[in-house]
């Protein structure tokens, strides 16, 4: 049974292939029986020689980036070294029973924290190694069908301050989101041309919708346009492997980027954005996305481009291939005030995704829509860490899909986001950490499929 169970939707559940057919380095699968175990006898250690040199133990597993379940197969797999080249014989224990004479080893473990040892001898000297792997239960959540062709995520390469994830968490990443989640499309989001490193894998992955979206946070237009053109340049290449990349432009300029309206930073903007509707704001925005758009086709790009828009911005659709918008049931949005936007939006005759719809997983969470914990304001501006509710999540995606993209004409819909690397800061260290220790998952596991 694969955890992660809460959406199924037409058109994609058959397009999600198996593990082996995804190249994946784990296969799901029982965990070997005792005809498979044997008992483990290494060579009593004895007086080390002058003339030899020690075995050094050391081994890694996968899933590593991602918490496995007690529905995966874990891959341990040693890397052992010996100076004198002899050979080396192996002994993995697992909670302080052996368990293998392998070289490598697969099991299934049930949830909860493991300690896994891998003792190694060359006949003469021996050396082990331990680490404590942490095995997440496998989550079920109702399942029904999402009524859109696209099923999405969006997923950040890097954070504000350059900070780029490893090559191997987005592989693993990806495996997740195509293979458990069953999404066959992708929003990918960040600061530089980790994007693209990161569009391969997609396109490697089979992602149907893959849509690249840089951000060049505090720049004016001009800057801006600069950085498209040399992006869309390169995406262009990228295009020639794959017809399914939608160029986005950006992401939400009015608060984004300088000279739209006031504010040195995001947060000095998001505050003031009320107060500055009437002030002639829009033409500044249209003037900027024009530029914008102008600059990706002269860069060379010749596919689909698009723009993720907040709910107030007059963007120029007409310009467009696509329309994406960004949407949240809120304090400040209403369902009606989203089917209204849609209906609107419907009218240019282009395909229509929601390229941002969710909440955290905190109690309140469905209150606030895509503001994180961090961005609440409190009394005397004293944090209070709230309390990690994981149902909220699941509940807010289930009524947002049957009351939206189940009434509405729309292609897909992309859940933000993957996990908590654009919002996260030190304080939510106790939230992150709570069932999810080593990996920071933030909003992820109730965007699930059926199996």
């Amino acid at each position: 049974m694969n955890r992660r169970k809460f959406l199924k939707y037409a058109g994609v559940t058959g397009a999600v292939v198996g593990a082996s057919a995804l190249g994946l380095d784990y296969v799901l699968g029982p965990r070997p029986g005792p005809a498979n175990q044997s008992t483990v006898t290494l060579n009593p250690m004895r007086s080390t020689s002058n003339q030899n040199h020690p075995p050094v133990a050391n081994f890694k597993y996968k899933p590593y980036y991602l918490d496995p379940t007690d529905q995966q197969t874990i891959q341990f797999t040693s890397h052992c070294y010996d100076a004198d080249n002899d050979p080396l014989q192996y002994a993995w224990s697992v909670d302080g029973e052996e368990e293998s004479a392998e070289k490598d080893y697969s099991t299934q473990l049930p949830a909860g924290d493991h300690s896994i040892e891998l003792r190694v001898s060359d006949g003469v000297d021996q050396d082990r190694v331990r680490q404590t792997v942490t095995v997440e239960p496998d989550q079920i959540y109702p399942v029904r069908e999402l009524k859109t062709s696209t099923k999405g995520i969006s997923y950040f390469v890097d954070i504000r301050q350059p900070s780029t994830r490893p090559m191997g968490a987005m592989e693993e990443h990806l495996d997740s989101i195509r293979g458990e989640l069953g999404c066959n499309g992708i929003r990918i989001e960040g600061l530089d041309e980790t994007i693209l490193d990161c569009v391969k894998l997609a396109i490697d992955h089979g992602f149907e919708v893959i849509m690249p979206c840089p951000h060049y946070y505090n720049y004016d237009s001009h800057e801006t346009a600069k950085k498209i053109a040399e992006f869309a340049a390169k995406t262009e290449k990228l295009r020639g492997q794959s017809d399914r990349i939608i160029l986005q432009i950006g992401n939400e300029f009015t608060l984004d980027k300088t000279g739209i309206i006031e504010g040195d930073n995001w947060t000095d903007r998001a505050s003031s954005f009320g107060s500055q509707m009437y002030s002639g704001w829009e033409n500044r925005f249209e003037s900027f996305i024009v530029e914008v758009v102008q600059s990706a086709r002269t860069g060379g790009f010749g596919g689909k481009i698009s723009y993720a828009a907040m709910m107030y911005e007059p963007v120029p659709w007409e310009m467009f291939d696509v329309v994406c918008i960004n949407e949240y049931i809120a304090y400040y949005r209403s369902t009606d005030q989203i089917l209204s936007k849609i209906k609107t939006v419907n009218r240019y005759g282009l395909p229509v995704y929601i390229s941002e719809f969710g909440c955290c997983s905190f109690v309140g969470a469905d209150y606030w829509g895509g503001i994180g914990p961090t961005q609440i304001k409190v009394p005397g501006n004293q944090f209070v860490g709230p309390t990690y509710d994981e149902d909220v999540q699941a509940r807010y995606i289930d009524e947002f899909t049957k009351s939206i993209t189940d009434r509405t004409r729309i292609e897909g819909c992309f859940l933000f986001d993957f996990d908590s690397l654009n919002n996260v800061d030190r304080r939510l260290t106790g939230i992150v950490d709570q069932g999810h220790r080593k990996k920071g998952f933030y909003m992820y596991k109730s965007y699930q499929r059926s199996s």
